[in-house]
């Protein structure tokens, strides 16, 4: 393993350790315990190539919003069952493909599964819980994940970007997005004489 390939392990292991942690703190602050979800979904969202780290994160988060609200829509109009849950996928697929959110169309069917299986209605009548709340906390848990990925992949890939390796020749995406800037100026500039 080069120096490259242990730096680039290092930064997506403190990346998800870190998501994590943060998720357990703020589960604890706002006394929300069944964070199994939200985990799942902040974890989905994370990638550990630095290279299309923030696009990548937010297709999944796009997806993501589409497969839960897709499962949430699915769960209201029709009776749960396999069925349900394959229309659900189908038009999550659908949905995806038309919004051009292929690139996260699994973590989009990831959602689907978080929020269409829960305890049956008749356990859900016995605890004298609607059928819906369990859905729309996993919608919200979903959401809340991906939006924490997001935040997270941002942090880790510009503000505190992995420093880049001078002898690999890789260089972080802020100093590309620097680079690319100061060229375009440049251009601008000769354009103008």
């Amino acid at each position: 393993m080069t120096d490259l390939d242990t730096k680039k392990l290092l930064h997506y292991i403190a990346k998800c350790v870190t998501a994590v942690a943060v998720a357990f703190a703020l589960s604890a602050l706002f006394h929300y315990h069944d964070i199994t979800w939200f985990l799942v979904s902040l974890l989905l969202v994370l990638s550990p190539d630095s290279k299309d780290a923030m696009p990548l994160a937010l297709t999944r988060m796009k997806a993501n919003t589409i497969g839960s609200l897709c499962g949430l829509l699915v769960f209201y109009l029709s009776p749960q069952g396999a069925i349900a849950v394959c229309l659900a996928i189908a038009l999550t697929i659908a949905v995806c493909w038309a919004l051009k959110a292929m690139a996260g169309c699994r973590s989009a069917l990831a959602a689907v599964v978080i929020v269409m299986m829960h305890p049956s209605a008749d356990t859900l009548a016995a605890e004298s819980v609607s059928s819906w709340h369990p859905a729309i906390v996993r919608v919200i848990a979903v959401f809340a994940g991906c939006l924490l990925g997001v935040m997270v992949t941002y942090a880790f890939h510009y503000l505190f970007p992995m420093k880049s390796a001078s002898a690999s020749g890789t260089k972080t995406a802020v100093e590309k997005t620097e680079q690319a800037k100061l060229r375009a100026a440049r251009r601008k500039k000769s354009r103008k004489k």
